[in-house]
């Protein structure tokens, strides 16, 4: 029996549906058992037992539902629920990840040698693509399978393969929503508390109870988002983004509470991204290359035409462009392939992001700089100390630590965050899960610093919006934040992702360009924002002459003002329980508990 990934959902799919068309009672520990070959090479990849174990509790339950009925698969739950809560899953699964390991560690020795040896790497080269080191472990009872060469994880590791891992766990994660969306395994506890911390709900339910029913958003169906939100959440453990007033575009089960169209007025994106001037689009415009000693060339001329000197204040987003594309270029001459091999978070930070981003952002025009590397945020931190009194002896505490921060120099205010990864390796990827999960929060503390600073006025406030960039190795996708209504707000993550191409292509530098721009948009976001608090004004005579009367203490008492509407109340995120710290016994204390 050959077994193709390309044609199955995920490796085992089709082993899966053997098993249960074959058997009338049905068991989760037996089909792991008879196949544990199919299961050690199958995704997800994880090197934690209670993810492995969620993932195939999951795909078992939902090909049971659908092959065998609701009520068949109902009764299995229960039984598959006490099989997760018994140890020895977590000793089958911690076996899957050390023969994982072991396998890996003979790829590397094998591929290692052939760098180094003449005949023994052309040996170790056939012994690497043989069907004996494709099939090393025990086969089970069922015919013996054929492993495809090609989407073998252990033999093939291209960026490709890992693209499809990542897009068919996602595929799989959609499609047992249905059966187990509610559902807590017993092996699903330390998955939760890895990605999500637990939630203080003695905290949330009077940070509700504070929030004055006019203060809240109400559809025009008359349905009143904050209490729907709180309904949804009050009993979880964890936190989940409900609980900050935090609406995920993306969140189905958050979408399933309202109807289309009430989703549609909730979710209304009335700001959107800026264009991006035209003279901009012209410059990177000028980049699109064919070769690349073309776009050296280009790099390396002058964007400054015959006797016109640099001026900061018209040239600087031109020096900015040009720089990021050269380095870009010495990436791609570098005969060492930097883009192609494995790097650290911070490598990709300095070496590629630093000229994409950094520079971009850190303008003098605007004021605006950035902060890198576990920077703690500024705003999370006003929220956390927002009722320290004068008096206390508590330490004052830090806010929350993000790998890029954008912010006004001459303000205590933040506008950006910036999260980084060493590699991307799918939707469900714990890194992915904790950066993704931390980022809205992270924004809304921002957004509540800066509706303060405008003191709640509602037209200045519905016109703000922050914004944040995920970048995991080379592969960068953009997010928004805004204000719906009430205290609510809406978290946007832009479906459009930016993959930097890690050696020269006429599109790997189109694409290159239009991330480009897409930064340059969010600059714009930053400038609107700017405008909106008063950093940024367009002076002309009349208000020099309205600023000089208003010194001198002229009353236009003819001009009448329209009083802004306010307001009223802003809640701030919630609140997520410290830590606790084990404490340190002395050496004095230890002595004395070994004597007695």
């Amino acid at each position: 029996m050959t077994m193709n990934n390309d044609s199955e959902p995920y490796f085992g799919y089709h082993v899966l549906v053997s098993y249960i068309k074959d058997n009338t009672q049905c068991s989760y520990t037996e089909f792991l058992t008879l196949n544990r070959d199919v299961v050690l090479l199958s995704q997800p990849f994880s090197d934690k037992w209670n993810v492995l174990d969620l993932t195939w509790a999951r795909r078992f339950l939902s090909r049971a539902k659908e092959l065998k009925g609701h009520d068949y698969a109902a009764t299995l739950k229960q039984e598959v629920k006490k099989q997760c809560a018994n140890k020895g899953l977590q000793i089958y699964w911690e076996g899957i990840i050390y023969e994982r390991e072991k396998m890996n560690a003979q790829r590397a020795h094998l591929t290692g040698s052939m760098k180094v040896y003449g005949k023994v790497a052309e040996h170790n080269a056939e012994i690497l693509s043989s069907e004996d080191y494709s099939n090393i472990y025990p086969q089970s009872g069922h015919p013996k399978i054929i492993i495809d060469k090609e989407n073998n994880p252990f033999i093939n590791t291209s960026i490709k393969d890992k693209k499809d891992k990542a897009e068919s766990e996602y595929s799989e994660e959609s499609d047992i929503n249905d059966i187990s969306e509610d559902e807590n395994f017993g092996c699903n506890d330390d998955y939760k508390e890895d990605t999500h911390p637990k939630i203080d709900k003695k905290f949330f339910r009077e940070a509700h109870k504070s929030i004055p029913n006019s203060s809240k958003m109400r559809l025009s169906t008359g349905k009143i988002v904050e209490d729907v939100l709180f309904d949804f959440c009050r009993n979880m453990d964890y936190e989940h983004h409900a609980h900050s007033y935090i609406i995920d575009y993306d969140d189905t089960e958050v979408r399933a509470l309202f109807t289309e169209t009430e989703w549609k007025e909730l979710t209304d994106d009335r700001l959107g991204v800026p264009s991006i001037p035209v003279d901009i689009a012209k410059e990177l415009s000028t980049y699109k290359k064919k070769t690349l000693e073309e776009l050296r060339k280009v790099s390396m001329t002058s964007y400054l035409q015959d006797n016109v000197k640099y001026n900061i204040h018209q040239h600087y987003d031109n020096e900015w462009i040009q720089l990021a594309v050269r380095n870009l270029v010495n990436l791609y001459e570098n005969t060492d392939c930097p883009l192609m091999r494995n790097q650290y978070e911070d490598w990709y930070t300095v070496a590629l992001f630093g000229s994409c981003l950094d520079f971009c952002f850190r303008d003098m025009r605007l004021g605006t700089d950035i902060k890198r590397t576990d920077a703690p945020s500024l705003a999370s931190a006003n929220r956390k100390n927002r009722t320290r009194l004068s008096n206390t002896r508590k330490r004052k505490l830090t806010g929350r630590k993000i790998d890029g921060i954008t912010y006004v120099i001459n303000r205590h205010l933040e506008i950006g965050v910036i999260e980084a990864a060493r590699s991307f390796n799918g939707v469900s990827d714990r890194k992915y899960l904790i950066e993704n999960f931390k980022m809205p929060k992270s924004l809304r503390d921002m957004l509540a610093d800066m509706i303060r600073d405008v003191n709640y006025e509602e037209e200045k406030v519905n016109k703000l919006q922050v914004f944040g960039i995920l970048h995991f190795g080379l592969r960068v996708q953009t997010t928004r934040l805004w204000r719906a209504g009430g205290s609510i707000t809406i978290y946007y993550k832009d479906p459009q992702v930016y993959y930097i191409s890690n050696k020269f292509s006429e599109e790997g530098v189109k694409n290159f360009l239009k991330f480009l721009a897409i930064i340059y948009r969010f600059k714009m976001i930053m400038k609107n924002n700017l405008n909106i608090l008063g950093d940024i004004q367009e002076s002309n005579a009349s208000e020099e002459n309205d600023f000089l009367d208003e010194l001198i203490g002229v009353n236009h008492s003819s001009k009448s003002s329209t009083p802004s509407t306010s307001i009223q109340f802003f809640a701030d995120n919630g609140k997520t329980p410290p830590k606790g710290k084990l404490k340190k016994r002395s050496p004095l204390k230890k002595r004395r508990l070994n004597n007695n």
